[in-house]
């Protein structure tokens, strides 16, 4: 069981060794996890009967250009969407427009979040710090898991404080929550 030690609180010894936090970050910060499935099927399907309107409307330019519009790989993208809006914990009656969230690559091909301002602004809100994304696909289905931290376990355990309404529709999310 890892032991906080008393005269540097910010440092954290687990049967490993000392483990620095993050500087601003408190070392009792709770996680925040949002996980999703998708069907590549259900995405190639959409693709098939919108074309390029399905496409523009749910993945950035630059999701697009590194998936080359593969099923499998923009399923993937899309349950990490779902997975970083869950973890946001977004008040069920806000739109959400998945461009907002972005699934990128860095240099080395993992994969980063990048949020619109508006989302942006509510994760600070909530002390979340940067969001993690990992995902997968394989046998006929793509998952992704999404986690970030909560630097004040106060403002970690609710719903997230209202947005900004919206005029847009909020796109279906499918049932899965």
């Amino acid at each position: 069981m890892p032991q906080a030690v008393e005269s540097r609180p910010s440092v954290v010894r687990p049967a490993t060794g000392p483990v620095r936090v993050p500087e601003g970050r408190s070392a009792r910060a709770v996680p925040r996890v949002g996980v999703d499935l998708a069907d590549p099927a259900e995405i190639a399907a959409s693709i098939a009967r919108f074309g390029p309107r399905y496409l523009d409307r749910v993945f950035t330019p630059a999701e697009r250009a590194h998936t080359g519009d593969a099923p499998e790989r923009l399923a993937a993208r899309f349950a990490a969407k779902e997975a970083v809006i869950k973890l946001l914990r977004l008040p069920a009656d806000t739109a959400v427009v998945y461009r907002e969230v972005e699934i990128v690559a860095d240099a080395a091909g993992a994969p980063l979040v990048h949020l619109a301002p508006r989302l942006e602004a509510l994760a600070a809100a909530q002390g979340l710090g940067p969001i993690a994304v990992s995902l997968s696909h394989e046998r006929g289905l793509a998952a992704a898991t999404a986690l970030a931290l909560a630097s004040d376990p106060s403002r970690a355990a609710g719903p997230a404080p209202a947005l900004a309404s919206e005029s847009a529709p909020r796109p279906t999310r499918g049932g899965r929550r």
